[in-house]
């Protein structure tokens, strides 16, 4: 998405001309498999991908960053390390007359978080009953929490008071030691077998005991940390021992469940990345279907016929499979690449659906033709994590070494369709040599697709857009084609968001200023 900068001198309006065709456009060119050269992409079939598996965490909390709790067996090689089983009974190891029931399941929610943004909780009891104390399963990351309660009786008495959440390393004996903690991003494990991160009990006392107990209000009366209590139990008389207790209640998910993904390598899925070539490491592209939490996102399924989403004339088919060579890569390993097309045709221009790393890439292209001629051309591919008008949009980038998603949503990573207008349209295109003209040894360029514009069609010129403010604050627009002016306040695609804003010539059109920030304006041509 654009950001304008705000200031007194620039312009606050970006603009971008589209052209919306109703003339037979760019059609999908079958390329011999042999003209792919390397697998760059992860089809949907790969081993999952690491994901989210928590809404909140110990050191930022709902933020969802830095270390949590994992439940045992996450780490297989250290099997005795993490929080027990979900479900399992708790019992203390600096008290033996306290055990806890732990939540049932660490998939969903799975703790109470008291802090500075979820400030309040209320918990209830599945089963009432007298008691003349209480006893909560606590710590707080990464600093201690004073912890405000509000017992609430069957009776409609209530008793209040605070208790405090200790930090989860290093303060005082623990009910707890889980002997670990994982990252919630990079799922990197720390402290093996160090005593932290710890829970602790807090007990408070209730004077009340005729009444049995119907819920726990709970609050942040002060400090900075992030309060966990996973568990609660009570004892009926003075000196006897403290039982589990069944709550509901929790409103986050802190703990990483011991079935969840691993960070891990999918080299034998790719032979190629985006990000390092045939090193095959690091982030590059994955088939739609590939992240769960985001099914829509990655490349088009393979053979999938797509249309662009900025410009509706032009449409590409994916490669038939992801599994195997799936591009052309160009770089200064492979400083060539042969396109064969399997049936030669005439064209009056092609269009590559390709994208670079390292930043744009001009690439030299040498097109044969069945008379045994070659014209040369060259094109330029846009970074795959530029702002550049796309063709397609995938939401999504995926790490084989580590098997980590990134850009979920965002408006990257892209690709985009470049053109190149031919000079000989009677003799059939039989093959199309492509050579690397990057400078970058970090730079490379894939192409996935190509397209072309059948010999005979008119290739109208896209319009241009010009605007400029007048003396009175509305701004003055000029196309070079007639056409319709609309315009939106977030660009996205061709077809969603646009306001018609009227006709407009080659004359010039004053449209009022927007009181929004930034604007997109364009010409639709038929």
């Amino acid at each position: 998405m654009y950001s304008p900068t705000r200031s007194p001198l620039t312009l606050l309006f970006w603009f971008v001309s589209v052209v919306v065709r109703s003339w037979a456009g760019f059609e999908p060119i079958e390329l011999a498999s042999k003209s792919y050269n390397e697998d760059v992409v992860v089809e949907r079939s790969a081993p999952p991908p690491v994901v989210s598996v928590t809404t909140a965490s110990m050191e930022q909390g709902t933020a969802n960053l830095g270390f949590t709790w994992f439940e045992r067996g996450y780490f297989s090689d250290w099997p005795a390390t993490g929080l027990p089983r979900a479900g399992s009974i708790l019992t203390s190891d600096l008290l033996a007359d306290h055990q806890y029931q732990l939540p049932f399941s660490y998939q969903g929610s799975n703790a109470v978080l008291i802090d500075a943004v979820r400030t309040n909780a209320v918990l209830t009891f599945e089963a009432p009953t007298n008691y003349v104390a209480l006893s909560f399963l606590t710590s707080s990351g990464s600093s201690r929490n004073q912890i405000a309660y509000c017992i609430k009786f069957q009776d409609g008495t209530s008793e209040t008071g605070r208790f405090t959440s200790r930090n989860w390393y290093n303060d005082g004996e623990p009910a707890w030691a889980a002997n670990g903690c994982v990252n919630v991003k990079s799922f990197v494990r720390s402290g093996l077998n160090s005593n932290n991160p710890r829970l602790y009990s807090e007990d408070i006392a209730l004077v009340n005991s005729l009444s049995p107990v119907a819920g726990v209000e709970l609050s942040l009366a002060s400090g900075s940390g992030h309060t966990a209590i996973f568990a609660v139990s009570g004892t009926a008389s003075a000196g006897g021992p403290f039982a589990p207790l069944i709550i509901h209640g929790y409103n986050e998910d802190m703990v990483v469940e011991a079935i969840a993904v691993q960070p891990g390598f999918l080299t034998t899925n790719t032979t190629a990345t985006m990000d390092s070539g045939t090193v095959n490491a690091r982030f590059t592209w994955y088939e739609q279907g590939y992240c769960p939490v985001a099914p829509s996102s990655g490349l088009p399924m393979a053979g999938t016929v797509i249309t662009s989403e900025s410009d509706p004339s032009y449409l590409f088919r994916m490669p038939y499979s992801y599994i195997g060579p799936d591009a052309i890569v160009l770089d200064s390993l492979h400083s060539n690449a042969v396109l064969t097309l399997v049936t030669p045709a005439k064209y009056s221009a092609l269009s590559f659906l390709t994208a670079a790393s390292g930043g744009a890439v001009v690439s030299q292209c040498a097109v044969r033709h069945a008379n045994g001629q070659f014209e040369t051309n060259s094109f330029t591919s846009p970074d795959w994590l530029c702002n550049s008008v796309p063709t397609i949009t995938t939401h999504g980038r995926v790490s084989v070494s580590t098997k980590q998603m990134d850009y979920l949503e965002s408006e990257g990573p892209r690709l985009f369709a470049c053109d190149v207008a031919l000079s000989d349209r009677e003799s059939p295109v039989t093959h199309i040599v492509l050579s690397f003209g990057g400078t970058r040894a970090d730079s490379r360029v894939v192409i996935f697709a190509l397209s072309g514009l059948a010999n005979g069609t008119p290739w109208p010129s896209r319009p241009v857009l010009s605007i400029t403010r007048a003396s009175d604050g509305r701004l003055i627009v000029q196309s070079s084609q007639p056409g319709k002016l609309q315009s939106c306040e977030s660009w996205s695609n061709a077809s969603e968001g646009w306001r018609d804003e009227g006709p407009i010539s080659t004359n010039v059109a004053l449209t009022s200023a927007p009181l929004s920030g930034a604007r997109f304006y364009r010409v639709v041509v038929q």
